[in-house]
């Protein structure tokens, strides 16, 4: 299982369009990049959300805009460890957990006024 991410457009509800690919590595990635704001990351990391983010988990975010998620993305990132697994994107350290953050927070920024959805 793992979570799709995405920013989108309010009225539209199609996903943002971004003006260059971006090559973000979550629990899928395309080898050319994806030119529109979407992100996908492994269940795995579902503890770790819900300790920085309550009950709701990363889900927390969905429904705000880009730019009302950056403070909160970038709080729960300080408080997550430098300790990626080497070998393992799925293993749910808090370093894997903070990569996936850091990719929303990107995310997040080239489109500040779109609204997260996913799942």
């Amino acid at each position: 299982m793992s979570y799709d991410i995405y920013l989108k457009d309010p009225v539209t509800n199609e996903v943002c369009k971004l003006d260059k690919p971006h090559h973000l590595k979550g629990g899928t990635y395309a080898v050319d990049g994806l030119d529109t704001a979407e992100f996908n990351i492994t269940y795995n990391y579902s503890g770790i959300f819900q300790e920085l983010f309550g009950e709701e988990g990363i889900r927390s975010i969905y429904g705000l805009t880009g730019q009302k998620s950056i403070a909160i993305l970038v709080r729960a990132i300080l408080k997550l460890k430098d300790d990626p697994c080497e070998i393992s994107y799925w293993e749910a350290t808090s370093g894997n957990a903070k990569i996936a953050l850091e990719s929303l927070l990107e995310l997040a920024v080239q489109c500040p006024t779109k609204i997260w959805d996913g799942d």
